[in-house]
């Protein structure tokens, strides 16, 4: 059984890498978790902006953990092949977005410590694809946060929080 996780920053491709490797392989897809709980919730943009509402961002990054350590403990258990698009990443948002602080919080997340050590595993290696560079239209759309008018964070500094 092996867990392939693709990350990477906004508008890398990751979705669309997804729905290519789709037809070519038989394995499990686990879609970007975050619109589905987004959708649960009821909110809009504004509503888990970080800098509108940190709160509503920490409870969406949170829940995003949550259940993606769920869905690997599951398909662990049913030995399945499963590519996953995203990682870790909630806890790269919340502290490039928030802070530390938080960051620290999210640590304290049920089965976190356990699932980072199965993916570090070196008997069963996890590969991690890093995608970080935008596809061009989105890199001139969003140049600029038109909510708290600051640039998005520099996508070349992702690739440093990864936990190896």
């Amino acid at each position: 059984m092996t867990h392939v996780y693709i990350c990477g920053a906004h508008s890398t491709g990751k979705t669309t890498l997804m729905h290519d490797l789709k037809s070519h392989l038989r394995v499990k897809f686990v879609e970007e978790i975050a619109r589905e709980i987004i959708r649960e919730h009821g909110w809009s943009r504004n509503d888990h902006a970080p800098m509108i509402n940190p709160h509503n961002f920490e409870i969406l990054n949170f829940e995003i953990l949550q259940r993606q350590i769920l869905l690997s403990e599951e398909y662990d258990t049913q030995n399945m092949d499963t590519i996953f698009e995203r990682c870790l990443d909630p806890l790269v948002y919340v502290e490039l977005y928030i802070g530390p602080t938080t960051k620290t919080k999210l640590y304290d997340t049920p089965g976190l410590e356990q699932w980072i050590q199965r993916i570090k595993c070196l008997c069963t290696p996890t590969p991690i694809l890093y995608m970080h560079f935008s596809h061009p239209k989105v890199i001139f759309d969003s140049m600029w946060c038109s909510q708290c008018k600051r640039k998005p964070f520099p996508k070349m500094k992702f690739l440093k929080y990864i936990i190896y």
